[in-house]
């Protein structure tokens, strides 16, 4: 991309406002920490509208503390200037820019949801609306052929591309022994955000290495590791292994293949086969690995400034 991507630094936000509430779990609450966690969890908002599922999550969570009152004074007046600035510039707080997309460019990429039909025409407003036409829902309910393809596809599937993470399944199951509430959450937000990505159209993140739209809950995956490390000591650090590995490859320009450049949409091959089991495409040994293999790692920032380019393209190579 040839723009900063907010998913980074969204999930650092997030995940440190969950840190702090867990950390005052383990000890005597402290105001402060409240407040502030409560502050980076509407900070992840601000940056990326995708983390409002897990800021909704760490409100209710918020819910068993006793200083929970700091956490939501912190959370309202973080995200106090943001609805200012939706209600002053577009049609109420919850308008967002990426609402108003020119659809005469974007019709096929982006097109409008039939769930925004549905929800005006049963009366529930515009706000509503304009949330779902942010995040460009297509016209279904959660695909269970996307999902699988999101987990364990060789198309950038999350644990295809980190295998380390299947500890955390088992991580998990030790977390909730010790931990119920935090390993339920944490659970919570998987599947949230597993339903709500296989509802986009472009559920793969476009332009990228991986499934750029599961970052926010790589944080949140790894705090259960901790609690398979010890039991599977020897697999943990194969897997950590191959994962470092597999990314290593991640090192080369990306590929968007599920995305027809001329049509502005979905490959129609993609159409045809996403919803069902079939391996359509493996990128990292038909891509990643062989120009691994050709170039060694490599570094486009690097090489274009070498190079004498002034504006830098970190997609390509020179």
């Amino acid at each position: 991309a040839l723009h900063f991507m907010s998913h980074a630094a969204a999930a650092f936000f997030s995940f440190f406002s969950f840190l702090l509430l867990f950390s005052q779990k383990m000890k005597k609450e402290v105001k402060k920490m409240m407040f502030l966690a409560g502050i980076f969890s509407a900070f992840s908002i601000v940056i990326d509208k995708s983390l409002f599922l897990i800021s909704l999550f760490l409100i209710f969570y918020s819910f068993i503390f006793r200083e929970r009152r700091f956490f939501l004074l912190g959370f309202s007046l973080a995200i106090l200037p943001l609805f200012l600035y939706n209600a002053s510039t577009f049609k109420g707080i919850f308008e967002f820019g990426s609402a108003y997309i020119d659809r005469e460019i974007y019709r096929s990429a982006y097109p409008q949801s039939t769930f925004s039909v549905k929800i005006i025409k049963a009366g529930l407003g515009t706000e509503l609306e304009s949330i779902l036409r942010y995040f460009h829902f297509i016209p279904s309910l959660p695909n269970i052929f996307i999902i699988y393809r999101i987990l364990f596809d060789p198309y950038r599937g999350f644990f295809f591309y980190s295998p380390i993470f299947l500890l955390s399944i088992f991580g998990l199951v030790e977390m909730f022994k010790k931990f119920k509430i935090e390993a339920i959450l944490i659970l919570f937000i998987l599947i949230s955000f597993l339903c709500i990505i296989s509802m986009r159209k472009n559920w793969w993140g476009g332009y990228c290495f991986g499934e750029r739209y599961l970052l926010p809950i790589v944080p949140f995956f790894t705090l259960p590791l901790i609690f398979s490390y010890k039991k599977f000591k020897k697999i943990f650090i194969l897997l950590f292994i191959v994962s470092a590995a597999i990314n290593f490859l991640g090192l080369q320009p990306a590929e968007d293949w599920a995305y027809d450049w001329n049509n502005m949409d979905v490959s129609k091959e993609w159409q045809n086969k996403q919803n069902s089991f079939q391996i359509i495409r493996n990128p990292l040994l038909e891509h990643y690995l062989p120009l691994t293999l050709k170039y060694g790692p490599r570094s486009n920032i690097f090489e274009q400034l070498i190079n004498g380019y002034v504006s830098i393209d970190i997609r390509f190579p020179p």
